[in-house]
């Protein structure tokens, strides 16, 4: 009788497994899909590049306040009479920059590109910095403010300097120097001004 018991017993096991085996999370045991999950962890590093070019490739740039151009919207015009005072501006082309820029995934993030001077400008002088945003859009005029980061490029994000085609292009940095609302520029030769730029953490 009970050698008759056990053989049953093995033989209700041969034939129904699934009566005793465990499924893993995801199986489908009613005809329906199954589903599972798998952690993927990604890092990317954070980038943050900036080069400021100009033409001569030397990193300096002269500005001469000389009243004898012939384009009065471009030039300093200095005083010729008693009582009168430095009028007009006088511009610097020929600096570009380029930058590659990542942000954080999460958040809101940005970075701004800053600028500041290495010191004061000597009395009466006004400097000023127009510069391109990374698309190429023109920028805003925006004074210095000695040795005080001020904001000239903002809500840089994911980007970088490059034509719609996707080749990388440098984006225009225009200097304007101008005398200040005294209308009197200190006089000066050789004058040198160091201007740091900064792109700001994201």
């Amino acid at each position: 009788m009970n050698k008759k018991i056990l053989i049953f017993s093995i033989a209700a096991i041969l034939a129904t497994p699934s009566a005793f085996a465990a499924y893993k999370t995801g199986a489908a045991t009613d005809g329906t899909d199954a589903d599972d999950t798998q952690t993927v962890t990604v890092t990317v590093p954070q980038v943050a590049l900036l080069d400021v070019i100009d033409a001569s490739g030397e990193g300096a740039m002269t500005i001469t306040v000389d009243d004898t151009s012939t384009d009065a919207a471009t030039k300093i015009v200095t005083p010729k009479n008693a009582g009168e005072a430095f009028t007009g501006s006088q511009k610097l082309t020929g600096v570009t920059y380029k930058l590659s820029s990542n942000v954080a995934a999460a958040g809101s993030t940005t970075r701004t590109l800053q600028g500041k001077l290495n010191a004061a400008l000597p009395a009466g002088w006004k400097l000023s910095v127009k510069v391109a945003k990374p698309d190429g859009t023109d920028g805003t005029e925006i004074p210095f403010n000695g040795t005080t980061n001020v904001d000239l490029v903002d809500a840089i994000g994911n980007t970088r300097t490059a034509t719609t085609e996707g080749v990388v292009a440098a984006r225009a940095i225009e200097y304007i120097l101008a005398p200040d609302s005294t209308g009197m520029m200190a006089h000066a030769t050789g004058q040198t001004v160091t201007v740091t730029y900064t792109l700001t953490a994201g």
